[in-house]
């Protein structure tokens, strides 16, 4: 589910819709804090998305959306699970979900506030939403650096500025009052060097997971948006071309193109920058030469170290969509601060 499209769509067609958002929990869950389920006021006859995994927490849901009205546009339900309830939702064992419940029409403050924290993600600003869930204080948008002013000892200002550290959302209390922080962070970045089959179903995996993609090609004929639909397609010199896309720590670069003229350009560039993970496709004795080249050009063996090759986790891999599985599922380990297992080789 795209938030923000649903969130328009909702604004543009004038009904009263239920916004469910999953705040807390005891114990594990199979959904992260902030997952959200739209449900239309009412009748709850239409549905989008779900806060755990179905059965009674979002039946719990669907009725309480039904009694709810515009002189009640904000309430906490909290939903009490046995043993076996539990069990089934991936929770250790009985306890409480609390899911907050918004009251959505024509009008409404969030509409404006996920439009903007929308406009703050495509410039790259994380950003938060904070709502009194227990309260009828007014929601509040922040971004990293709307904190910096404030005093170090405010509690509310240390919450929120250890939910940023955390990146992820948090509930919390306040002064008596529970806060829902919701934290929203731009989609993470991965750059795939080459056009070819594993290109192919590496981009589509990434889009699939909700990555921004951008694939880098020599090759017209191969880099078209038909065969890369979801991502942002750059023919040109390809360690040119990477050099324009700006590279952070929640960058991932994967160099499927299998070829030393541009492998070894391309990492002399990206082995400068704080990029967040730098894989190569090739085999030992290719890998190795590409190793001697960089050296030769004077990057150091540290740096060359961070590059991971052979590409992906150890999976036995075969075909080329099995490939680019293992090549996210380390981009994904990577990105979790996951140890990697056993097979894993740097350059």
């Amino acid at each position: 589910m795209d938030l923000y499209r649903t969130i328009d769509e909702i604004a543009e067609s004038g009904r009263a819709v239920v916004m469910a958002t999953l705040v807390s929990t005891h114990g594990t869950s199979p959904k992260p804090i902030g997952t959200k389920m739209f449900v239309r006021a009412g009748d709850g006859k239409e549905i989008v998305g779900s806060v755990t995994i179905g059965g009674c927490v979002d039946a719990r849901v669907i009725a309480e959306a039904r009694s709810m009205g515009p002189e009640n546009r904000r309430k906490s339900v909290s939903v009490e699970l046995a043993d076996d309830e539990a069990a089934e939702m991936g929770l250790i064992c009985g306890g409480i979900v609390q899911v907050l419940l918004e009251y959505l029409l024509t009008g409404h403050p969030a509409f404006h506030t996920y439009r903007r924290i929308h406009e703050n993600l495509q410039k790259g600003i994380r950003t938060l939403r904070c709502v009194d869930v227990t309260g009828d204080n007014p929601e509040l948008v922040l971004t990293p650096g709307a904190l910096d002013g404030d005093e170090q000892g405010h509690e509310l200002v240390a919450e929120l500025k250890q939910v940023f550290d955390r990146g992820s959302s948090a509930s919390f209390e306040v002064c008596g009052s529970q806060i829902f922080a919701e934290l929203h962070v731009p989609r993470p970045l991965l750059v795939v060097v080459g056009a070819n089959d594993v290109g192919v179903e590496l981009s589509r995996l990434g889009v699939l997971q909700g990555y921004n993609v951008v694939v880098v090609d020599s090759r017209p004929t191969f880099a078209t948006p038909i065969r890369f639909p979801g991502a942002d397609v750059r023919v040109g010199i390809p360690s040119e071309e990477v050099a324009m896309v700006r590279l952070s720590p929640t960058t991932s670069l994967a160099i499927v193109v299998h070829d030393h003229k541009f492998e070894v350009p391309i990492l002399e560039r990206v082995l400068g920058t704080d990029c967040g993970y730098v894989g190569l496709l090739g085999g030992t004795k290719r890998t190795a030469g590409v190793k001697n080249l960089l050296l030769e050009r004077g990057v150091s063996a540290d740096s060359i170290a961070r590059v991971k090759t052979p590409i992906g986790l150890d999976i036995g891999a075969l075909t080329s969509s099995e490939i680019a599985l293992s090549i996210l599922a380390e981009v994904l380990a990577n990105r979790r601060g996951k140890e990697l297992g056993k097979g894993r080789a740097a350059l």
